[in-house]
This record gives structure tokens, sequence and C-alpha cells, in this order.
């Protein structure tokens, strides 16, 4: 068996979760962290941008699914990636959030199906959720979802037909 190295990101064959993030509140974090060296400490991240600690979890562990941080022991420090988000200009910070999103098996599946179908209504992305994370809030994660994909130009989402379409 071939040596695999320990950073290594796992294969991403389950659905995961979203974090309750908001865009602004992922990009405020990384530009946050650019402008304090690429580093600091959860606790003092949540009480330095006034977040209730838990909440701050959830901004931090979004970043992280995008690659945009990595999280050792109470660390948060900015990647690669999260650095090249940082200091692109906003299209480009389009692209590589889009990019990112694609590594998520969620949007992976939702952008297939779009492929395949053009538009969906939405119920059908909500049932993916359902039957993927059924003990999961899928209004929740439905909104989170439609809201990361909108600033990553991914796709776009139709609220009064409720229906789902590339851009």
């Amino acid at each position: 068996m071939p040596d695999v190295p320990a950073t290594a990101a796992p294969a991403r064959s389950r659905i995961e979760p979203l974090p309750q993030a908001t865009t602004s509140e992922i990009v405020s974090l990384l530009e946050y962290l650019d402008a304090h060296d690429g580093v600091d400490d959860i606790f003092d991240l949540a009480a330095e941008t006034d977040h209730e600690f838990g909440h701050m979890m959830a901004i931090v562990k979004a970043a992280e699914m995008l690659n945009f941080v990595d999280t050792p022991k109470q660390g948060v420090v900015l990647t690669q990636e999260g650095r090249r988000f940082v200091k692109a200009d906003p299209e480009a910070r389009k692209a590589i959030w889009r990019a990112q999103l694609l590594k998520l098996r969620f949007f992976q599946d939702v952008y297939d199906l779009l492929r395949r179908e053009t538009s969906v209504n939405g119920d059908i992305v909500r049932e993916m959720i359902i039957m993927a994370m059924p003990r999961e809030d899928y209004e929740t994660m439905f909104d989170t979802m439609v809201r990361w994909a909108r600033f990553g130009n991914q796709f776009a989402y139709e609220e009064a037909a409720d229906r789902l379409s590339l851009q």
C-alpha cells in the first residue's frame, strides 16, 4: 500500500452538513486573519470579533470546509488558498469560491444535476438533503447552500418559482 501523506484530505464520499455561516462572515474571518499575520486562537477570535463562541466555530468550520483555513488545536491558520482568496479581486474571489465549493460533495451533486436538467425545483434539492442528512434542518441547509452558491456565481436561485439553474 502506498504511503499517503498525513495532510492528504479524505475523499468526499459523503455529503457534509453545511455550517450556518454566511459568506460575509467567512470572508470577514479570512480578512481578519490576513490582517493578523494569518493566524489566531479560536477563543481570541470569538472575543475580538464579538461573536458567540459556538457561532465562531461554525464560521471557522465553514472556512475550513472550503480549504481557506486549517485548525491545528485551538489555532485558526489561513491556508495558501485562503491567502490567495483574500488577495484576489472580487471576480477572482468568486472563481476561487466556486472552485472550492465544487470540492464539496453536496455542491458537486447539485451541479451535476443542474448540468443534466438545466433547472430543477428546489424541492428536489431539499429531498437530496433529507435523504443524505435526515437529522439536519433541510431548509436551513438549503438556504445556506443557495447563499454560498450565489456568492460564487455557481448557480442561480429564483425564489418565486423555487427553481435552481446554472448561471
